[in-house]
């Protein structure tokens, strides 16, 4: 089960993204869905920008006292992220093949990215963008993008005068994905705001022919 995680932003971030709402619906003539399904994506993509990527390989360690008898056989210890649903586990392997071996079967963390990739997908299913473009991935890239397609969702309702969309994502260890710094999730808010806003004003010197 997915573990809720309440996030708070700061109050003039959320008022400064819903002021840009309010520009793109009444300087471009957008309708109050369209200028909100542009808000949403923007905070998808600051969400994914504020999600680091994991390393390439999991935490692996020679144990001291070995767990096997046979001699030549040393035990491992790799700490990370195993099993469906994820949790956070340190399996051990008896080996005597040495740390590369172990780092091929279980150290490599062969979904890196996911997190950030389920952050975007939440963006990309707000704007209505599918798996264009998927047949020129990798299988391993197609494989990432179709378990952060089933972690990353959105719903919208309410209709024209009152719409809404929410955003879900279910991946269990997102969170521990979160970057600090100037990418904080806090400031995800006002970062969609900007780049929103700096949307709007290149559409708005294209319209009357500023550029």
């Amino acid at each position: 089960m997915p573990v809720a995680v309440s996030i708070e932003f700061p109050r003039a971030d959320v008022d400064a993204l819903f002021r840009q709402m309010d520009r793109q619906s009444r300087l471009l003539g957008k309708s109050l869905v369209h200028s909100l399904n542009a808000a949403a994506m923007y905070l998808g993509r600051s969400l994914g920008a504020s999600t680091k990527m994991a390393p390439k390989t999991r935490k692996i360690q020679e144990l001291k006292i070995s767990k096997s008898k046979r001699a030549g056989v040393k035990s491992w210890g790799v700490t990370g992220w195993f099993g469906r649903p994820r949790t956070y586990q340190t399996r051990i392997l008896n080996t005597s093949k040495g740390e590369d071996y172990v780092k091929t079967r279980l150290g490599m963390i062969r979904r890196r990215g996911l997190a950030k990739k389920t952050m975007v997908s939440m963006a990309k299913k707000v704007g209505g963008i599918g798996s264009a473009g998927a047949a020129h991935m990798s299988f391993g890239a197609q494989d990432l993008a179709r378990i952060a397609s089933q972690h990353g969702s959105s719903q919208r309702g309410g209709g024209e005068q009152d719409p809404w969309i929410r955003m879900e994502n279910t991946l269990n260890y997102a969170t521990d994905a979160l970057k600090g710094g100037e990418m904080d999730i806090s400031t995800a808010m006002g970062r969609a705001a900007r780049g929103m806003e700096k949307s709007i004003n290149a559409q708005l010197r294209r319209k009357f022919g500023l550029d």
